[in-house]
């Protein structure tokens, strides 16, 4: 019962009450018995004054003593409880006494003592049952007599019980008025605090929105106010906390550089869906710093810790990729003991280190491709130089040799410039309706003779139906001189060259199959590098400069299409080009609306 704040209250009232009558009933009793002794002392110094101690002094024996206490029983307050005794001086023997049942012995208390030594005995004690006065006789020098008053203290004691029933039935009377005016006060204080507590309960639970009714304007009232205003505060940092980890857990969850994250003992706290698809993990994998990482990089929990002011970074081979990972511990700034988790980021470098090593091969195939034709000029031209009788045919043969590598080399600077301004998009592409079948047409009619030189067979069916593409008519004439020409030049002596075009899906694609030697499955997913030939013997000696295919697929994709390649060893190759169906300006508006 007292684990609730409304009993404690009302036992508190109760304990206060109870406390504040013992006391005042206390003083009050030890205030009754102070006064009762203080003016049984007074009346006795008020009534031996004058006659009454000279006529003591006078008697001499005990019908004296008698006479005198007659007359002056109602000024020393004489009854049945309060009796005046006659005292030897010397040895304190009873010579008289008022009450005729006191036996011979009295005792002899303090103020009897001070009295036979000469000096008035009027000292009392509110914890003695009894008060006492004894006043000396005195003749000369000596203590003739000792006139002792002694009373019981009986009617004090009655009295003072009346006062302890009266004081206990205010205690009770007391303590039923606090219980009640308790209880009643305790609900006004109580009853804001178990709304208060109520309305905790919601918020903790995630309910912002109940308030507390504010029906005062003390202490209470203001602890409601506050707490709504709380309520309302927390509830707008929670909404931005919130929005704040969605946030968070969204560029987490869609980054495409892994993240993981674990507490200072080096259990796993978070793996986000790249972290698992790079390393081949689950997101939910139970994984353990040290056992995962000592071996694949080598770091530990106890080297991130010790080096906690800087980042560690590793690369290593994982899977066929290439994977850089750092690592980094939060809370930088503060003391070791709040740098708690351990933050792992991994980049995939595999594409990087493809186009690092693309870069060196285009490097050394560029310095290659041009020190064949400038070595060839060079010979050809020192011979020229050095050979005065050089015959005028044999001259003109070497001056054609170097024409054709000069035009070699122009080809091949051509062709580095297209190819890195389809890159950067630097060349624009100004596009029209261009109608397949009259494009494939005149090309072929232009590598008609190469064909027959070769007895090679065409088969060209393009559907009359196939409706036009959406691009620049040069640029994909450019296209298909390539893959006809390269057909053309890997198939052998009666082979068989095929266009197809057709629709679908909103697309034209057009096929160019041959029968020639074909590409070996290893070397199809290079075909579109760049300077990369199969058979790089015959690909110079017609000319090739390997960035033909390249720059065709650079062209496909800026007109937003798409080309494939299929291929089989000593059956053919099959290149489909797949380019977008043009669609007029009326006609898009009219599917818009």
């Amino acid at each position: 019962m007292f684990r609730s704040i409304k009993w404690k209250l009302v036992a508190i009232l109760v304990l206060v009450v109870i406390s504040l009558v013992i006391i005042v009933g206390t003083f009050f009793q030890i205030s009754v018995s102070n006064f009762y002794t203080e003016e049984f002392t007074k009346s006795m110094d008020t009534a031996f004054e004058g006659e009454l101690s000279s006529r003591f002094a006078g008697a001499s024996e005990s019908a004296d003593f008698e006479n005198i206490l007659e007359a002056y029983s109602g000024r020393l307050g004489l009854d049945m409880y309060r009796y005046c005794c006659v005292l030897s001086g010397k040895t304190g023997a009873l010579l008289y006494s008022s009450d005729y049942d006191l036996s011979k012995d009295i005792e002899k208390t303090p103020n009897i003592i001070s009295a036979m030594a000469g000096k008035l005995g009027s000292t009392q004690s509110i914890m003695s049952h009894y008060m006492d006065y004894a006043f000396p006789i005195i003749h000369g020098k000596s203590v003739d007599y000792v006139v002792y008053i002694y009373d019981s203290k009986v009617e004090i004691g009655e009295i003072m019980g009346r006062i302890l029933v009266t004081i206990l039935e205010a205690l009770m009377l007391g303590f039923i008025i606090a219980v009640v005016f308790g209880y009643f006060m305790s609900r006004t204080i109580t009853s804001p605090i178990i709304n208060l507590t109520h309305k905790a309960e919601l918020v903790a639970a995630g309910d912002f929105e109940t308030k507390i009714a504010v029906r005062s304007h003390d202490e209470i009232g203001q602890l409601s106010a506050t707490f709504n205003d709380m309520a309302k505060e927390l509830k707008t940092n929670i909404n931005a906390l919130s929005d704040e980890k969605e946030k968070l857990e969204s560029i987490l969850r869609y980054m495409t550089d892994g993240v993981m994250a674990f507490d200072k003992n080096g259990k796993v706290l978070h793996i986000n869906k790249a972290a698992a698809k790079m390393l081949r993990i689950d997101e939910n994998e139970p994984l353990i710093f040290d056992e995962f990482f000592k071996p694949l990089v080598g770091v530990t929990v106890q080297e991130i810790y010790f080096k906690s002011k800087s980042i560690i970074n590793r690369d290593f081979e994982f899977s066929g990729k290439s994977l850089q990972v750092f690592f980094v511990l939060t809370g930088l700034g503060k003391s070791l003991k709040h740098q708690s988790n351990i933050i792992a980021v991994f980049h995939d470098i595999t594409e990087f280190h493809k186009l690092e090593m693309q870069r060196r091969e285009f490097v050394a195939n560029v310095s290659h491709e041009l020190k064949t034709p400038l070595t060839t000029i060079k010979s050809y031209t020192e011979t020229i130089l050095e050979s005065d009788n050089l015959p005028r045919e044999t001259e003109r043969n070497f001056l054609q040799v170097i024409v054709s590598e000069s035009d070699r080399m122009n080809r091949l600077v051509y062709d580095l410039l297209l190819l890195s301004k389809l890159n950067y998009g630097s060349t624009r592409l100004e596009k029209e309706a261009v109608d397949i079948a009259p494009l494939m047409g005149e090309i072929l009619r232009k590598m008609y003779f190469a064909m027959e030189e070769k007895h090679q067979t065409l088969v060209f069916s393009i559907p009359e139906n196939t409706p036009k593409v959406n691009g620049n008519r040069d640029r994909l004439e450019q296209v298909f001189v390539n893959i006809v020409s390269n057909a053309i030049k890997y198939t052998g002596d009666g082979g068989e060259i095929s266009v197809y075009a057709g629709e679908i899906y909103g697309y034209v694609f057009v096929k160019i199959r041959d029968t020639g030697m074909g590409i070996p499955e290893s070397d199809l997913p290079y075909v579109f590098d760049r300077f990369y030939r199969v058979d790089k013997a015959r690909s110079r000696e017609a000319g090739g400069t390997g960035l033909g295919l390249a720059i065709a697929k650079e062209i496909v994709e800026a007109h937003g299409g798409k080309i494939s390649v299929t291929s089989k060893v000593g059956e053919g190759t099959e290149f489909t080009v797949n380019l977008p169906v043009y669609v007029e300006e009326d006609d898009y508006i009219s599917s818009e609306e």
